[in-house]
């Protein structure tokens, strides 16, 4: 959210654009609705805020925001999504026809040991290797349904 902010201070004339509903089938808050409200407290214009509050899943965020904001071949994109998470996004993006740019958040560094301490915690490197795993089976399964166009999508050569 605070990126987004950024950006939308940065980028003055662009439209600041939120997908996420839920993919709970019993949740009753939207992340994109809750994003909206920040947005606002963060001095971000309500008028340039638009939501999808509907998907369920990366493909579906895509997807519904397309019909949304109908994407056109001249038009460039920043992606803001955890930085862990944006093969898959750029992916799902590009298939529902964004020109994307990546903006990578939500960074899981070492921290200031850089690599060089011993982590004792079982639970933190289980952690880390199940978001991994799940992106992992993620980019495999959407690309053998047809939702991605490369099994490792990412930046296209300048």
């Amino acid at each position: 959210m605070i990126e987004a902010a950024f950006l939308a201070k940065r980028y003055p004339q662009a439209r600041v654009v939120f997908t996420g509903g839920s993919g709970s089938l019993i949740a009753e808050s939207k992340e994109a609705l809750a994003a909206r409200e920040l947005l606002i407290k963060l001095g971000v214009d309500p008028a340039r805020i638009i939501v999808e509050d509907q998907s369920r899943n990366t493909e579906e965020n895509a997807r519904f925001m397309a019909a949304i904001v109908r994407p056109e071949p001249t038009q460039r994109w920043l992606l803001v999504t955890s930085a862990f998470h944006m093969p898959r996004a750029i992916g799902v993006f590009e298939k529902a026809g964004f020109d994307v740019v990546a903006d990578p958040v939500a960074y899981r560094t070492l921290g200031p040991g850089n690599g060089w301490q011993w982590d004792l915690d079982p639970g933190s490197g289980f952690r880390i290797f199940e978001t991994a795993v799940h992106e992992w089976i993620g980019l495999a399964i959407y690309r053998a349904t047809g939702r991605i166009d490369s099994l490792f999508p990412g930046p296209r050569p300048p």
